[in-house]
């Protein structure tokens, strides 16, 4: 153990609640990194086999990195799970060829992410493709015969030549590494195939703002001979509103427009008969709160209809489940569920129902079946299959350990904000938690600022872990203020033109609640956030006083200069106006010109590379603190883009922060 570990369990052990006496209930950062990463289901065409990637921390040595592999289950859950994959390299995404007689995968075994196929017993492994460029999705055809995928575009020969010899400036705007759609044919002898590309040089295939529907950017007609996908003019975070749809012919490469206009399109998916393709369409003009509605397009092009409006305005689509029904995911409140769409125009149905939160859904080529990745606030994910005529998921992997320590009590607790709306969060009491015993509490702020805080596995790896919080006496709550997906369009687009305002007060008025019921102590307050929660903390320190310390990660403070340096160069501008029409709102709402204001002991944390919230933002906040003699600390993580990925790092992240809250919330010195 470190030096600095040994300080750090020393703090530790005078206790958060102030009485003196160590709590070990368990959970530590370390005992994050023994919860397994598990998704990339696929379920067999016959529906009797579940093929899943699953990953696990390595932290040994040199190493720190999330090595994935392959696993497959039986369907009906019974028996052990067998790992298919393994080596030091990841093998992840997993999907069946249409026969099921095989199990195509994405490996990095040879040194780089390249395509590669197995049998079903994980036996005859045969690598498919042998690229330079950075391989993101395939798809089999739905004959079987081909494979296509997206592959970012590799350096050329004359640009490795001048990175060798340090030539290798680099022009804004200029020589754009593009992704595009690929494709391999399947028959004739072993060996890694010759891939053909399918789109243009001018196309990015993808849409780089939301990657959680990175899955359905393309998708095979049924009759294997086209391919609808979703494309923008780069891969620039910024150029998400331009994105539309186009087809490619397989055999010539003929690419023609499918859907073009104001709003973005993306996410596409053919009907089984093959007569329309599904798409996500924005609203028009496109805004940055996300406003989401599923249409239909004839596959040969023609007008578009949209299907019934959603929950929340802001579905991600899955894909058809016969020709009358198209399953779609959405949060709702504290959760995700699962929603079915009419074809005909009638009203979103309800399937998945409140429980355990639904994620990573994927139906299977027979359109029977559904692979989802499950979880609780005190269930760790593990992944489910279920019928798609009825949503009724069985349990198929279990990979978690069974020996991880209990987590703590977590539960949805509700108030009003100044101005009387309903704002809801969700509540973690410490382990051992008394009632009548007010304790030290964290309010933790998510980003977006459309995220949303929902029912995940509270012991789970992540920026700010709620288990090793609570194991050390603190309450957590996490708020959903406004502006949060997961309440309807009207709640997300509330904090338009009020960044720092009245998501500040639902805060504020929340932590009011918990410290009127004994709960919270009001003496021992902290705030923590990352990206737009970096933000608002930041901007609750500088309009309350009540917070005692307070972690400002990857947060931005000056909105001028971030609109300026971000690769979201609209995205100010879309909330709270363009700055010539809007300067004063523009300062007034950045907390760095009210920085005199803060007495919080204040941590800073950033990725050196990040290039969504640019590392400057914490710099600003960081001179303007120390030159005013106010408790700061910065800490910059190397390699690190908007999320800290290493797992090392991670732990560093989980521990850093335990450790400040520690210090200055606890009573006894």
């Amino acid at each position: 153990m470190t030096t600095r570990s040994v300080a750090l369990w020393c703090v530790l052990a005078l206790v958060a609640s102030g009485s003196g006496t160590a709590q070990t209930a368990g959970w530590t950062a370390a005992t994050t990194l023994r919860i397994k990463q598990v998704g990339g289901a696929d379920v067999s065409p016959d529906g009797a086999r579940v093929v899943f990637q699953v990953g696990t921390p390595i932290v040994e040595g040199e190493r720190s990195e999330v090595v994935q592999q392959v696993f497959l289950a039986r369907a009906d859950g019974s028996g052990a799970a067998t790992q298919l994959t393994t080596g030091d390299r990841s093998s992840f995404a997993p999907a069946w060829s249409p026969d099921g007689s095989a199990v195509g995968f994405l490996s990095a075994r040879s040194g780089r992410v390249n395509l590669w196929r197995m049998q079903p017993d994980g036996s005859g492994a045969e690598q498919l493709t042998d690229v330079a460029g950075r391989i993101t999705l395939f798809k089999w055809s739905p004959d079987g015969t081909q494979i296509a995928f997206m592959m970012v575009d590799p350096e050329t020969d004359a640009e490795q030549l001048a990175r060798r010899e340090r030539r290798d400036w680099r022009v804004i705007g200029e020589r754009v590494q593009m992704s595009r759609l690929h494709v391999i044919a399947l028959a004739g002898g072993g060996g890694p195939r010759k891939p053909r590309a399918l789109t243009p040089a001018t196309f990015n295939v993808g849409f780089t703002m939301i990657q959680s529907i990175i899955s359905y950017t393309f998708d095979w007609s049924p009759d294997s001979k086209t391919i609808a996908f979703t494309h923008s003019p780069s891969p620039v975070v910024n150029d998400w509103s331009r994105n539309d749809l186009s087809l490619v012919d397989v055999a010539t490469g003929s690419v023609r427009p499918l859907v073009a206009t104001g709003a973005a399109e993306y996410a596409v998916s053919y009907s089984p008969d093959g007569r329309w393709v599904a798409y996500l369409s924005s609203d028009d003009p496109p805004t940055w709160g996300f406003t989401y509605r599923v249409r239909l397009v004839p596959a040969g092009g023609g007008p578009s209809r949209a299907l019934a409006d959603t929950y929340d305005s802001k579905p991600a689509l899955i894909g058809w489940l016969d020709n009358d029904r198209i399953l779609v995911h959405e949060p709702r409140g504290t959760g995700n569920r699962l929603y079915v769409l009419p074809a005909a125009g009638g009203p979103a149905i309800d399937f998945s129902g409140p429980g355990l939160t639904p994620g990573y859904p994927v139906i299977s080529r027979s359109r029977r079946h559904l692979a989802v990745v499950l979880q609780g606030t005190d269930r760790p994910a593990e992944v489910y299959q279920s019928g798609t005529g009825r949503y009724e998921p069985v349990q198929v992997s279990r990979v978690q350990s069974a020996d991880l320590p209990p987590v703590p009590r977590t539960e949805v607790v509700a108030w009003r904000s100044t101005d009387g709306t309903p704002v809801e969060g969700l509540l973690t009491y410490p382990i051992g938690f008394r009632p009548g015993t007010a304790a030290p509490l964290l309010v933790g702020l998510h980003g977006g600022p459309t995220g949303t805080i929902t029912q995940n596995y509270t012991g789970q790896s992540e920026i700010y872990n709620v288990a090793v919080f609570a194991a050390q006496g603190f309450a957590v709550l996490r708020v959903n203020f406004r502006g949060s997906s997961g309440y309807g369009r009207a709640f997300r687009y509330a904090n338009y033109r009020d960044w720092g305002g009245g998501d500040v007060q639902d805060v504020l008025t929340g932590v009011d609640d918990l410290v009127r019921r004994g709960i919270a102590d009001p003496d021992r307050l902290g705030v923590m956030g990352w990206s737009y929660g970096g933000y608002l903390t930041a901007s609750i320190i500088t309009q309350s006083n009540r917070f005692k310390a307070a972690s400002v990660g990857a947060g931005w403070t000056d909105l001028v200069s971030f609109a300026a340096t971000t690769d979201m160069r609209d995205f100010v501008g879309d909330y709270l106006g363009d700055y010539g029409s809007a300067p004063a709102l523009w300062h007034d709402r950045s907390p760095i010109f009210k920085v005199g204001n803060i007495s919080a002991a204040t941590l800073i944390e950033a990725g050196e590379a990040d290039i969504r919230v640019p590392i400057s933002q914490g710099y600003e906040l960081y001179a303007a603190l120390t030159k005013l003699g106010r408790p700061v600390r910065m800490v910059v993580y190397p390699r690190q883009g908007h999320v800290v990925g290493e797992p090392k790092l991670q732990l560093h992240v989980v521990e850093d922060n335990l450790e400040w809250f520690t210090r200055w919330l606890r009573k006894t010195p």
